[in-house]
């Protein structure tokens, strides 16, 4: 793995670490008046062993998930570091720059007055020549 990508992941860890940190101790210190506050801050003394197995058992899904995320990120950076991905080519073609739009686009264009003046035309031969029953 190259070093940048490794002190990249470091840092957003720490970073994520820090983060959690500081929203725990909001929660916990900040909220006074909170009855979940209260309700972390006092033991419990009616606390069941079938409680501390079921929150056992959520910390060791939580671990498995993130070991199978490190697992995850590390064959995605391997993907940059392949031959594949390091042997690409860029086959992009500069666009030239052009003139965009008219001066007056309220202003109807040629062909546009071309096809109205063809029009009229029609309409004038079509009344000149009309059949009668």
């Amino acid at each position: 793995m190259n070093p940048n990508t490794k002190e990249l992941i470091v840092n957003l860890a720490i970073g994520l670490l820090v983060v959690v940190a500081g929203l725990f101790a909001y929660f916990i210190f900040a909220k006074e008046g909170s009855d979940v506050v209260k309700e972390s801050l006092v033991l419990r003394g009616g606390a069941t062993t079938g409680e501390t197995v079921v929150l056992g058992a959520q910390v060791a899904n939580t671990i498995v998930e993130l070991r199978e995320l490190k697992k995850a990120v590390a064959d995605t950076t391997g993907l940059f570091n392949s031959r594949a991905f390091t042997n690409l080519r860029d086959f992009s073609v500069s666009i030239p720059e052009e003139a965009i739009g008219r001066e007056n686009p309220f202003l109807p264009t040629v062909w546009k007055l071309r096809a109205i003046a063809e029009e009229e035309r029609a309409r004038q031969v079509g009344r000149g020549a009309a059949v009668s029953y």
